[in-house]
């Protein structure tokens, strides 16, 4: 302890914490008969702001595939996808939602080299989402809503007009915008996922769910 002083300690206590390294995550939403498969490759890095840590996410990456898309044919293309930097060894949070579940498998059979996290999106209004350590999330579909919203809001989530399909998922965080904010209650958010296609928003949805709070518990694999 020679050469320690209180000030200096004191000092140190005060500098903020070194920032962490930029993360990658990713959002899968599996389409259904009449709706696509997207993914959504995030990029998280943290902020200090009034005196706390907050994430910022800009979208690196996007792929929407055909409509009518066999499910291991998404699942061979993850496998490649995932064989090599920056997502090998990343997080992916899947869409399990009805059939997904069963898809979920299929992708896990492919073996890509990620930690896949299954996500169930429900229609229940509550405000928290449920973790179990054997079979993932189950989210309110209005906890991903709140968390997009939030984002938009603050203008922690961004995306670069290079990107190709930004035009796509420009128009649909303009719809869902529109659905959250002209509705209350159950009206706002049983209007998300209406008509449209929302495949490519959902996907980012469910990413930066991921990031905001999925990621503070033990990734499935």
């Amino acid at each position: 302890m020679d050469g320690i002083t209180r000030d200096w300690l004191d000092e140190q206590l005060r500098r903020p914490a070194p920032p962490r390294p930029p993360e990658i995550l990713a959002g899968l939403d599996l389409g259904k008969v009449s709706d696509y498969s997207a993914l959504a490759v995030i990029e998280r890095t943290e902020a200090q702001e009034n005196g706390r840590r907050v994430g910022r996410y800009a979208v690196r990456g996007l792929r929407r595939w055909q409509l009518h898309t066999d499910y291991t044919k998404i699942a061979a293309d993850l496998s490649e996808m995932y064989d090599r930097p920056p997502l090998c060894g990343t997080a992916l949070a899947v869409d399990a939602t009805g059939v997904g579940n069963a898809v979920v498998e299929i992708v896990r059979a492919a073996r890509p080299r990620c930690k896949i996290v299954p996500v169930v999106i429900t229609g229940s209004q509550q405000s928290l989402a449920q973790y179990d350590p054997r079979r993932g999330w189950t989210v309110p579909k209005k906890v991903l809503a709140d968390t997009l919203q939030a984002l938009l809001g603050t203008r922690r989530l961004k995306a670069s007009p290079d990107l190709p399909d930004y035009k796509v998922l420009t128009r649909e965080l303009q719809a869902f915008t529109v659905k959250v904010n002209i509705a209350t209650g159950n009206e706002s958010f049983e209007a998300w996922r209406e008509k449209d296609h929302d495949d490519m928003v959902l996907a980012v949805a469910i990413a930066c769910w991921f990031g905001e709070q999925g990621r503070k518990r033990p990734v499935i694999g």
